[in-house]
């Protein structure tokens, strides 16, 4: 963008933020279509949200779609590398950095390098130095909103706590994330920068949010969160994760056999008939999953709380609510009762 352009915005009442990034823009090598496009977007995003830190606060879908809707991340990615905008981890994990740890780096060569010689020290191959060195170094300092000498054994710990609370964040983001914040952490250890060796962080328990994400159906997805969030202020914390393995185990069967069911709407009694005989032999899962069939004890539990889950949201009215009753009473199993002990015999005296 040329000169005169940036000061055209300023007689026009610009933005501070959006005059400064339109000379940033002048510096870069491309060409000047390139550059209106994303003073555009910019400008696009501002007259939405003119005070960003505002919209910072506001949920990263909604945030997600304002982005979509303007194209402004190149925008909001320079004002988080400029330090005008700490972002937050969950936005990050959530929309696909793009440019922007490059951009960091580019803004922070010596931290890269310093990262980079540990990691030589340590032997670690060539992939994951430059992963520590650049994705992760950039991750956490941009989440701190601190730079590499300013970091401590604090900001690791906050990171891990944010971590294990984004809603963003999978089994694999987690896993992977933490595995590349620990290097950096041994690698700021040797650096002295932290005084704490690091320790490896344990999977932590996953929120209500963190469960539903392994729902592939969108509208169940959400009706799922909102009911769990709901039931959570009544029932048991171990009551609720076992109701949500209960409908992750449906959802799962519904995504195998029914993929076109999206919604809850969608739902008749076929596709339920279907689900109590998958669920009376389905094989165990997770971390007990073996090739065997479930106990009668889990199979019944999984109707019931399928039922319960169904009678609430027709009780409370919701919309996403199936059309009509799908489970009764005699959909429940029945557990096999042992018949009682034979009496020992008498001895004649």
């Amino acid at each position: 963008m040329s000169v005169p352009a940036t000061v055209a915005l300023r007689r026009q009442g610009a933005p501070d933020l959006l005059v400064g990034y339109a000379h940033a823009l002048a510096a870069l090598p491309i060409g000047p279509d390139a550059r209106r496009i994303r003073r555009n977007a910019a400008r696009r995003l501002l007259e939405i949200h003119p005070q960003l830190a505002a919209w910072m606060r506001r949920p990263t879908p909604a945030r997600l779609a304002d982005l979509n809707r303007t194209g402004a991340w190149q925008f909001v990615a320079w004002c988080f590398t400029e330090g005008h905008l700490v972002p937050d981890l969950d936005l990050l994990l959530a929309k696909n950095p793009g440019g922007l740890y490059r951009q960091w780096r580019a803004r922070h060569p010596g931290d890269v390098q310093r990262v980079t010689e540990v990691a030589e020290r340590f032997g670690w191959s060539a992939n994951w130095t430059r992963d520590v060195s650049r994705g992760g170094l950039a991750l956490i300092c941009l989440t701190a909103g601190k730079t590499l000498d300013q970091l401590d054994d604090g900001d690791f710990a906050g990171f891990a706590q944010a971590l294990a609370e984004a809603p963003s964040a999978g089994h694999h983001t987690w896993v992977h994330n933490s595995s590349r914040v620990f290097s950096l952490h041994q690698a700021c250890y040797e650096l002295r920068i932290c005084q704490q060796p690091p320790r490896m962080a344990r999977p932590g328990k996953a929120t209500i949010a963190q469960r539903v994400q392994t729902i592939s159906q969108p509208g169940i997805r959400t009706a799922a969160l909102r009911y769990l969030t709901t039931v959570a202020a009544t029932l048991r914390p171990a009551t609720v994760d076992l109701r949500a393995d209960s409908l992750i185990v449906f959802t799962e069967y519904l995504a195998a056999a029914h993929p076109q069911v999206r919604s809850l709407t969608r739902l008749t009694r076929a596709h339920v008939e279907g689900f109590l005989a998958h669920n009376h032999k389905r094989p165990w899962r997770g971390r007990v999953a073996r090739d065997q069939p479930v106990s009668p004890v889990v199979s019944k539990r999984t109707v019931i709380d399928l039922r319960c889950f169904f009678d609430d949201l027709a009780l409370w009215g919701w919309a996403e609510r199936p059309p009509r009753r799908l489970l009764f009473p005699t959909d429940i199993p029945r557990l096999d009762k042992p018949l009682p002990r034979a009496p020992a015999p008498r001895r004649r005296p």
